[in-house]
């Protein structure tokens, strides 16, 4: 009896970690969900590179925004066709420097 209770008591709080970390996954800047950062892409992208003082790299973008790189990578592709960002190869990090022009 005292295993079952045990193990009960541990499900429970696996289940509550796994909802409080997604929903902590969930959670952005200013209210924003994940449906929102998708709707505009674009403008979360200028508004990150914006607040980190205009430039950062490719992989922060996608570390911060918590969203797939091929995802980011079509934002900026977009973007820089555009003229509203530069991209450069950085080699020694193995990712894109991402610039506001």
């Amino acid at each position: 009896m005292l295993v079952l209770l045990l193990v009960g008591s541990l499900l429970v709080i696996a289940v509550i970690a796994f909802f409080a970390a997604r929903a902590k996954r969930d959670a952005r800047p200013g209210g924003a969900g994940r449906a929102e950062i998708y709707e505009d892409l674009d403008g979360q992208i200028r508004a990150l590179l914006a607040q980190a003082g205009g430039a950062l790299n490719q992989d922060e973008i996608r570390d911060y925004l918590d969203i797939p790189v091929t995802e980011v990578a079509k934002a900026l592709h977009s973007l820089e066709k555009s003229g509203e960002i530069a991209r450069n190869w950085d080699a020694g990090a193995y990712t894109y420097s991402v610039r506001l022009t």
